[in-house]
């Protein structure tokens, strides 16, 4: 439903109170079969993080780039800068202020965008067919509540009466099952086999002896072939993960090129005009089903002096990110060594936020510290060119973003781990962790496991060849 932009009120908000719903998934399915639709999901509500949830979908604009062309709806711009580009296209409001998402962009930034940002050499193929960026400009969104138990309609002013009723109606509709046939095949297969997985460990060990970096994050990639629908597959392999796997920064994305499923845990940007939040993720420990065991994993986590020192190494490295874009003297650590339990592992958190400089708005901000030091390494530049030195497969969303920036200015994001692409050439899966001095690779191999061995076991085999209903 493509719209004029008329300047009288092209930032104007409306909104409508519906009745609140708990049940997001639900909510979602009644709007997942239009264009483009999008789900911003915290389906872990144990923390403040799994405030709001936020579905839309049949953007204004379509936005997507790739091969060095920026697409916004019809307009095609060659382009090596795309966040400046954007950053045009997406003018704040400054009357607008909100806590949350209402209209503007929801969307992924594939971990490629680094070779839009800093001059690398030219990383491993991206075999998944998806651009390094997709996304929308959305001019209405359904927002939850959970903590106010409120549900709302948010939508442009100059939104057609016609499309906000027919909004109001697929909402007030339960959605039908509809049969399809899909089937995921039974067994995901690394591309990045063991030895070849060794020998990148091994050579940055090597480089770490050396002192030529202090921690690389590598990463492995497997896929598993699919047929049928895959609108239907991944719709259904989200449900089913965020039943086994709840997570605070999860999403659901249709776009055209593919739909992608992410349980991510982790925080990557929040930014509100007087602040910038970041909250990266370093040490794992398995949890266990004996509260005795689990108490003594998440324990040992917290003593760990290996962990401690990766996760400081992360914060500084973010401290300076940061410090690129916030006052001087503005930044802090407002959380160190956090123990944050998940459904499959226990993490270390920390939380460091600045004051923007004048002049940062998020787009600045999201350019001036991406990709997430968390998921590259320590120095940040040269961790990236080892990593495209010895991954054999590119990461396309994974260690990517997915998030919204609002027109208020408005932005979070999170760190796209433990997330599946759902493409023509199958489902995609990456797994991976930080190597540092004393890295073990058997217990590198162990924790990718740990992290992602859910998300491959509950997917593998999904649908059958006989219809299924999604």
């Amino acid at each position: 439903m493509p719209l004029e932009h008329r300047a009288a009120d092209r930032f104007k908000m409306n909104h409508r109170n519906l009745p609140y719903h708990a049940d997001t998934l639900a909510l979602f399915a009644r709007l997942r079969a239009l264009p483009h639709a999008a789900l911003l999901h915290s389906s872990d509500r144990r923390t403040a993080t799994g405030r709001y949830d936020i579905m839309t979908a049949d953007p204004l604009r379509c936005v997507s780039y790739d091969q060095g062309v920026l697409s916004i709806g019809a307009k095609r711009t060659a382009t090596k800068q795309p966040f400046a580009a954007l950053r045009e296209e997406f003018q704040v409001d400054d009357e607008a202020s909100s806590p949350h998402f209402r209209t503007g962009f929801i969307g992924y930034f594939a971990y490629a965008l680094q070779h839009t940002l800093e001059r690398l050499p030219t990383g491993p193929p991206d075999t998944t067919g998806l651009p390094m960026l997709c996304g929308g400009d959305y001019g209405w969104s359904v927002v939850t509540d959970h903590v106010a138990a409120t549900t709302t309609l948010w939508y442009r002013a100059d939104l057609p009466a016609s499309d906000v009723k027919r909004i109001e109606r697929l909402l007030a509709t339960s959605a039908a099952d509809v049969p399809h046939e899909f089937f995921i095949d039974a067994r995901y297969v690394s591309t990045t086999d063991d030895a070849t997985y060794r020998e990148g460990f091994n050579a940055i060990k090597t480089y770490i002896a050396s002192g030529d970096c202090y921690q690389v994050n590598l990463a492995r990639h497997y896929v598993a072939g699919m047929s049928g629908d895959q609108a239907t597959a991944s719709w259904s392999a989200y449900q089913r993960l965020v039943a086994i796997q709840p997570a605070p920064f999860g999403a659901y994305l249709a776009t055209p090129f593919g739909h992608i499923v992410c349980l991510s845990p982790e925080r990557f940007i929040r930014y509100s005009g007087d602040r910038i939040e970041t909250s990266p993720i370093k040490g794992t420990a398995p949890r266990h089903t004996t509260q005795a065991l689990d108490i003594a994993s998440r324990d040992r986590l917290v003593d760990s002096a290996k962990d401690r020192a990766e996760n400081l190494m992360i914060v500084d490295l973010l401290r300076n990110d940061l410090g690129r874009i916030c006052k001087p003297g503005s930044i802090r650590a407002a959380a160190l060594f956090q123990v944050e339990s998940f459904a499959n592992v226990h993490h270390l958190v920390s939380t460091i936020c600045g004051v923007p400089r004048p002049g940062i708005d998020a787009w600045a901000a999201l350019a001036a510290t991406f990709p997430g030091g968390s998921v590259t390494g320590a120095p940040k530049i040269r961790a990236m060119q080892i990593i495209n030195e010895f991954e054999t497969v590119g990461r396309s969303v994974y260690c990517g973003s997915i998030g919204y920036i609002d027109r208020s200015g408005a932005m979070d994001t999170n760190i796209a781990i433990r997330t599946l692409a759902f493409t023509p050439s199958g489902v995609h899966c990456w797994g991976g962790g930080g190597v540092v001095a004393d890295s073990v690779v058997s217990l590198e191999l162990t924790e990718i496991e740990q992290k992602i061995g859910r998300l491959l076991h509950a997917t593998a085999g999904l649908g059958t060849n006989r219809s299924c209903s999604a």
